[in-house]
């Protein structure tokens, strides 16, 4: 039988973890949520796979990340905002790739083209078996080459960006006037302003 005071002193043992289970349980949520925004911020800028972001902020598997989700409301919020943050990262980055490309090929473009000539030897270990072979270059020459505008891109352009001005009527749309090449269907209007130094008319430009 217990005396009063050992009583006592489990009694107020018991109280106390009572008492600090709410407090560990508030730490750990702390701890998760830290790592949870750590892991949205990584995987926001669209540069990271989800298992890439995860590996990066020290979450080790995804199994406890989706608990996380499922525990904790503020969690589900943040990555709900990451997963936009993240689409509205890539489409921007598409979009800046999509422009570059296409100001080349409206622009035009040069590359330095490398030709290298030489031979393959072979390589042989110690009891003279062929093992790999390696390409050993003789000589090596480059050559600057150019690109031109594209004429395809560059009416693409025009239309987009100046439709008013320049635009595309195949189709049935945008016929001569009678009289004028019996009706001829003009495939594109709005051309003539551009031809540098030459006048022009709309149906030369097929």
């Amino acid at each position: 039988m217990l005396n009063i005071s050992t009583e006592a002193t489990v009694l107020n043992a018991v109280s106390m973890e009572k008492e600090s289970t709410p407090g560990r349980a508030e730490r750990q949520k702390e701890r998760h949520l830290k790592k949870v925004k750590a892991f949205c911020d990584v995987y926001a800028t669209g540069q990271y796979t989800m298992t890439e972001a995860l590996k990066a902020v020290g979450i080790g598997s995804a199994r406890s990340f989706y608990d996380w989700l499922d525990l904790y409301p503020e969690a589900l919020a943040m990555y709900e905002q990451a997963k936009e943050e993240k689409e509205t990262a890539y489409t921007d980055n598409i979009r800046e790739r999509c422009m570059t490309s296409f100001e080349k090929l409206v622009s035009g473009y040069e590359y330095v083209e490398v030709k290298n000539e030489g031979r393959s030897v072979e390589v042989k270990n110690d009891a003279g078996e062929v093992i790999a072979t390696r390409f050993v270059v003789a000589k090596s020459s480059q050559t600057r080459k150019h690109v031109p505008p594209n004429a395809g891109a560059v009416i693409f352009g025009l239309m987009n960006t100046m439709p008013e001005t320049f635009t595309n009527q195949r189709g049935g749309a945008g016929k001569e006037p009678e009289g004028k090449g019996q009706g001829k269907v003009l495939p594109y209007t709005g051309f003539r302003f551009i031809i540098g130094g030459v006048e022009m008319d709309d149906e030369s430009i097929d």
